[in-house]
């Protein structure tokens, strides 16, 4: 393959795509070491896999998200009341 290289910069990013080394995780310091510290960086992100399962369990306990359900784009007249009353467009209360 043929670069159009710019800048020494530039030049390193092509050759880190090429090679395959770019675990570009934020966050994660152990997991830019490459392969000298295998071992810390897998159980670095089994960390941040158990890190991104206790979001979304606390995604679920917020009411306000996890009101999805409700289509926001229905107005009241679409949306029947729990009781089963249908709001009138016409009534006055």
């Amino acid at each position: 393959m043929i670069f159009a290289i710019d800048s020494p910069k530039t030049a390193k990013r092509a050759i880190a795509a090429t090679a395959g080394a770019a675990c570009m995780r934020i966050g994660c310091e152990r997991c830019h070491a490459g392969n000298a510290n295998r071992i810390n960086a897998m159980q670095c992100r089994r960390r941040y896999g158990a890190m991104r399962g206790t979001r979304r369990a606390a995604r679920v306990r917020d009411p306000l998200r996890a009101a999805c359900d409700i289509d926001m784009r229905k107005t009241s007249l679409d949306r029947p009341e729990p009781d089963g009353y249908m709001p009138s467009l016409f009534s006055t209360d």
